[in-house]
């Protein structure tokens, strides 16, 4: 069995209101900074967009929209929690992380215990029954 670990991070469920005639510009936008969203609801000369998108790609669209749409668009952003890092591994490649020149967390085994990560096996974790993980069994 192949270990993957997946980088995740924080994701927005957003609702956009913007005038119908933006509405083309609104979803360029928004496909480019990787959301997924729902056609838009069109009502009395408002177009409505909702969906869902990485925090990061969001980061600064309610102050273009106030631009594009001269004041009239509004984002509203909630948590999503969380979901596939878009761009995993320029993120991993920026960090410059090593996880074998990490000696204070160690990579080669995790035991999980009441919820926290134990290197290596104790006599506690034998009789907790805790989960076992260890990466030398996913390689």
């Amino acid at each position: 069995m192949q270990a993957h670990s997946m980088l995740l991070e924080p994701f927005y469920a957003f609702h956009l209101t913007i005038p119908d005639k933006m509405v083309g510009r609104a979803m360029t936008d928004l496909e480019r900074r990787f959301a997924v969203f729902e056609g838009p609801v069109l009502e009395d000369g408002q177009a409505i967009l909702t969906g869902r998108a990485p925090a990061s790609s969001l980061d600064g669209y309610q102050t273009e929209v106030t631009v594009y749409t001269s004041g009239l668009g509004q984002l509203v952003c909630t948590l999503d929690g969380y979901g596939p890092c878009h761009n995993e591994e320029e993120v991993i490649e920026a960090a410059g992380y090593d996880p074998d020149a990490d000696l204070a967390n160690p990579s080669g085994s995790v035991f999980c215990f009441h919820g926290a990560g134990v290197y290596g096996e104790t006599a506690a974790h034998r009789k907790s029954g805790g989960c076992n993980i260890r990466s030398s069994d996913y390689r």
